[in-house]
């Protein structure tokens, strides 16, 4: 099929200068047999026996703005990008049976995807992944990252697509993990119904601001680097509530250097979480609803509020705090991100979330 010269918009990243329509598995797996440079491809619906590599610059793959494709593979993971150098898939549907999006040495932008898989995003060595107003479902990890990957989420959905499981048991996965020395970043984000929440282990670190994390069976945040390990921690202006363990877990024992941060949670609100302790045998949680016992020596922990949380008969948790202060600290939230946009083209606000489902603006 011939291929169009029309150039990308403006400022859109790995936008090609040939566009090129692919109609069939047979010849999208022909145009990315090699590195492919500044080449958008509009697929329409695709199922692949298995996945595609994609290698090159300024690769694109999306669907028609009018006629959303999906990509499907029904062995290995649907596409991977290796050594693809600003490439992007963007209004896509990606979907498998084990990972969905997994990148290896390359800069990539999701954007407004839908992505589900076993696992829905993974990235190893090398690998910065941003993405935008996308829905990610998986029944194992969400977003798993490691080694020295990067990734920003922003007005994102990560779904573990299950309502809490009774305690004891849980299984699944992660909704978001780094591992190693990966970062993540996340602005406006959504992570709701699965396992466990946002999972930050070794030496790995997180940056967030805006998010909500709800409905876990387990933990909702996990700082996790034991003896030896020395995770970066900055969260602010974030919901967890109703997690079946704790709603955050510090385990960080290594000493903190000079000049080294030793890590902060501000304006935090910790509702409804801790009413099953004992789920999950690796489970980093003791019975409080925020678990502080191996944090370091200087963690700032400023203006957290805690209401509706268990409370544990044998002492030692935070108190929940009274009605009145609780509303004030959830109304300043509110106020500012209520109106959210996230998901696919921002279709869905966090008003929709059940913490202000069951806290709704009426009582404002």
């Amino acid at each position: 099929m011939a291929a169009c010269s029309l150039g990308a918009a403006p400022g859109d990243a790995g936008g090609g200068a040939h566009v090129v329509r692919v109609v069939s598995a047979d010849d999208l797996a022909r145009r990315l047999e090699g590195p492919v440079h500044d080449t958008t491809l509009l697929i329409a619906d695709i199922v692949l026996e298995s996945g595609v590599v994609v290698r090159g610059t300024r690769v694109r793959i999306a669907g028609d703005e009018e006629s959303p494709a999906t990509l499907r593979a029904g062995a290995g993971p649907v596409i991977v990008f290796r050594n693809c150098e600003d490439c992007v898939i963007e209004n896509l549907s990606v979907a498998g049976d084990g990972a969905a999006v997994v990148v290896e040495n390359s800069r990539v932008t999701i954007r407004d995807c839908g992505v589900s898989g076993d696992a829905g995003v993974r990235a190893g060595t090398g690998a910065d992944v941003t993405i935008e107003r996308c829905e990610i479902s998986a029944g194992g990890d969400g977003v798993a990252l490691h080694h020295d990957a990067r990734a920003t989420l922003r007005a994102t959905i990560v779904d573990g697509g299950t309502d809490r499981m009774p305690a004891p048991s849980v299984t699944g996965g992660t909704a978001v993990i780094a591992t190693g020395e990966a970062r993540v970043t996340l602005e406006r984000t959504w992570v709701r119904r699965g396992a466990r929440g946002i999972g930050i282990f070794d030496d790995a670190g997180i940056d967030a601001s805006g998010i909500v994390v709800e409905a876990m069976t387990d933990w909702g945040i996990a700082i996790r680097g034991g003896e030896h390990g020395r995770p970066v921690v900055d969260v602010e202006r974030t919901v967890v509530y109703d997690c079946g363990g704790c709603a955050v877990a510090i385990d960080r024992r290594a000493p903190v250097e000079p000049g080294e941060a030793p890590g902060r949670l501000s304006g935090v609100l910790i509702v409804g979480s801790g009413y099953a302790p004992t789920v999950g045998a690796d489970s980093t949680c003791g019975a409080c609803p925020l678990s502080m016992d191996d944090a370091p020596e200087g963690f700032v922990l400023r203006r957290i509020t805690y209401y509706d949380n268990r409370v544990a008969p044998e002492g030692g948790c935070p108190a929940n705090t009274s009605r009145q202060m609780f509303w004030r600290a959830r109304r300043g939230w509110t106020r500012t991100f209520r109106n959210t946009a996230v998901g696919v083209d921002g279709r869905h606000r966090f008003h929709e979330c059940a913490f202000l489902t069951r806290y709704p603006r009426w009582w404002d």
